[in-house]
């Protein structure tokens, strides 16, 4: 199996980016195929911290520098945002 893809998760420490990460978390057979990157304001949070502890690759962004956002994104196979 080659490398695994990245997924991107916006709102990585709330309810709906949350649910995501722990879907895939929970499927052996997701883990193999992707790796995540959790976004959040706050990546020094206890929430964040929690994530990194289980392998979740956490970075910061704010919807309003385009800059951060396309840091956050670079590299990514999928995306998941909501507004």
């Amino acid at each position: 199996m080659g490398p695994r893809k990245l997924l991107t998760i916006f709102g990585a420490t709330g309810n709906q980016g949350g649910s995501v990460i722990d879907a895939v978390l929970a499927r052996p057979e997701l883990q193999e195929k992707y790796s995540l990157r959790g976004i959040s304001r706050d990546p020094s949070s206890g929430k964040s911290k929690a994530l990194a502890d289980k392998g979740v690759e956490m970075a910061q962004a704010n919807l309003d520098d385009a800059e951060s956002m396309k840091t956050a994104i670079k590299g990514s196979y999928g995306v998941f945002g909501v507004c």
